[in-house]
């Protein structure tokens, strides 16, 4: 699609969401329900379940990913394309944990499923803490590293 196309349907559908706002529809909204409805089906319903754990050591650039029994699965040096890490131990944290949910996703993706629900163990306690503050309790189930069911 050429740059015009482009700008004509972009133009095109800032119209149609006009015309829905002047008709008292709010297309944001109706997108937002959709989502959530879809998501909390999907929350609803996982039809596989996982745990994973994930570590980092910033002094060794190195992270891993490990089983509920502590095997590890997937570990390494971190990639150059890795941009949650910038050298430090908070974002090889972050950057960790991200490369769980991915590995979890592709398990789903390889398995053919709708959702599975990853149960992901953290080195770092203050990750817990970041997420919840920040998506305004959304993830209240987060496991905690002073759990004593995880030591």
């Amino acid at each position: 699609m050429g740059d015009g196309q482009r700008d004509g349907a972009q133009t095109a559908f800032t119209r149609f969401k006009k015309a829905l706002t002047a008709n008292g529809i709010n297309y944001d909204r109706l997108i937002a329900l959709a989502s959530a409805d879809k998501t909390a089906r999907l929350e609803a319903n996982p039809t596989a379940s996982l745990t994973l754990y994930s570590d980092a050591k910033t002094k060794n650039d190195r992270f891993a990913i490990c089983d509920k029994r502590g095997n590890p699965i997937w570990h390494g040096r971190f990639f150059a394309t890795d941009h949650d890490y910038n050298g430090e131990q908070s974002s090889s944290e972050i950057a960790a944990a991200k490369k769980g949910v991915w590995l979890a996703s592709k398990g789903k993706e390889t398995l053919s499923l709708s959702a599975i629900k990853l149960d992901l163990k953290v080195d770092a306690e203050w990750l817990c803490y970041a997420r919840v503050g920040r998506h305004s309790g959304r993830y209240p189930d987060l496991p905690l590293a002073d759990d004593p069911k995880l030591t």
